[in-house]
């Protein structure tokens, strides 16, 4: 079938990453050593929550582990996909993954390859390797359930992974799904000496190459990566990237490099390489709108001396724990208080909503208590806080789209909420976050960012 044309400016992938596979990533395997990973265990589960905020329809992954055939692409077979990393020492029950296939994406994949003479073949049912076991372990960790296509590579590949991610997009695009695309991949494997893969000692340039590369976006280069050089470095990253990429037609809006580190001798970068800035907000934007309401109930309740309590959740979106930051503001504008949490202390948004609300009016220590006659005259925004990641400079501060966070090591934190029109600057927002806590500027601190769904009190 020929939907080139008419596809061509549909996007079916609307959430695209690499995510790496060392099973010392997952608690139940890592235990101890997992402080040593911390900043890459942070970065899959950041992926993970954007991708459960994308709510795709399916969802694509590839593992460079997964059984493979020369000069062909496989395809796993099954109504439903289980494995676990038991042969690691763990439990299946910490450690096991279960997902439904998507049996009508697959078949229909099937067919446009034999179409477009991209080979292919049926990986029998069986249990999963590791490569696809530990991001869909942090994916379902986060809420993720959508059905499933599971990809293996051929040997050698390369020439034939442009058409085939083109394939998946085109039948994403005809069957109108919302897709996830995963590919599962560790950096080199020669990083120090005494590596089983052998040491290369310009490996770390291979893995700064490629991690340069995504942060730039500049994805037709990846495409270009000399095959023998990678071979040198040892990794099983590119190929699966390069898939992924092909799948979103090398479109890297929303890219972004979460973490790279290599503290046992292997590579592992995490980063989102295409995000559609709306894939995930009209669900935000549709079931938590009412949490400016349930704010101004609270408020209401508590000066007519109610007992009224919040109102239950009815949806996915208000069942979250996440930490909440309510904004009050008189006409014109201007902010009469704003106190928030960015951890959950109540089981669902509209209770965390409930408390926050009073806090922000009554417990500010900035302003004067709300008046019950200023209530009718004052707007009301909530902020909900998705969770703190750490970053290792300000480059990765953006004050339009992340919060930020300032650390000390005696407890002090300061907090500045993403959007202030005034502040148009990673250096103006550390400068304020500092000053809100009393922090010097030359002290030390930890950062951190955070992304934020703000909610607007409707007119």
């Amino acid at each position: 079938m020929d939907l080139e044309e008419s596809l061509r400016d549909q996007q079916a992938v609307v959430i695209a990453a690499l995510m790496p596979h060392a099973p010392v990533l997952v608690p139940g395997v890592g235990g101890k050593r997992l402080g040593e990973v911390a900043s890459t265990v942070d970065a899959m589960r950041c992926v993970s929550r954007r991708v459960r905020e994308a709510r795709p329809d399916g969802l694509v992954l590839v593992s460079p582990h997964s059984p493979r055939e020369p000069r062909t692409f496989g395809i796993w077979q099954g109504g439903r996909f289980r494995g676990s990393l038991a042969r690691f020492g763990a439990g299946e029950r910490e450690t096991g993954v279960s997902l439904a296939a998507d049996t009508a994406l697959r078949s229909a994949i099937e067919s446009e390859c034999r179409t477009a003479g991209i080979p292919t073949w049926r990986i029998p049912e069986q249990p999963l390797d590791h490569g696809a076991v530990v991001p869909l372990w942090f994916l379902q960790e986060a809420g993720c359930d959508a059905p499933a296509v599971l990809l293996s590579l051929g040997h050698p590949e390369f020439h034939l992974l442009e058409p085939f991610g083109t394939v998946i997009a085109r039948i994403g695009a005809a069957l109108g799904r919302r897709l996830a695309f995963i590919a599962s991949g560790d950096m080199s494997h020669r990083l120090q000496p005494g590596a089983p893969a052998g040491y290369n000692p310009d490996a770390w340039r291979i893995d700064q190459r490629i991690i340069d590369l995504l942060k730039a976006g500049d994805y037709r280069t990846v495409h270009q990566l000399d095959p023998v050089v990678l071979t040198a470095a040892a990794e099983d990253v590119t190929a699966s990237t390069r898939l992924a990429l092909a799948a979103i037609r090398d479109d890297p809006r929303g890219h972004e490099v979460l973490s790279y580190e290599a503290p046992f001798g292997v590579g592992y970068g995490v980063a989102i390489l295409h995000e559609d800035p709306a894939s995930g907000a009209r669900s935000s934007a549709d079931q938590g709108r009412p949490l400016p309401a349930i704010a101004r109930r609270s408020l209401v309740a508590y000066f007519s001396g109610s007992d009224e309590t919040p109102p239950k959740p009815d949806n996915d979106y208000l069942r979250q724990r996440l930490g909440v930051f309510v904004t009050l503001r008189q006409p014109p504008g201007q902010l009469r208080g704003c106190v928030g949490t960015l951890e959950a202390g109540e089981n669902d948004l509209p209770s965390e909503t409930w408390r926050v609300a009073r806090n922000a009016a009554l417990g500010n220590h900035r302003f004067l208590p709300v008046d019950e006659a200023e209530l009718p005259n004052l707007t009301i925004e909530v902020s909900v806080i998705h969770p703190v990641e750490p970053v290792e400079s300000p480059a990765h501060l953006d004050p339009a789209r992340f919060g930020v966070v300032v650390r000390t090591r005696d407890g002090r934190r300061g907090v500045l909420l993403p959007g202030i029109p005034e502040v148009r600057t990673a250096a103006e927002q550390l400068a304020i976050a500092r000053r809100k806590a009393t922090i010097q500027p030359d002290e030390p601190v930890l950062i951190e960012r955070f992304r934020i769904d703000k909610f607007q009190e409707q007119p």
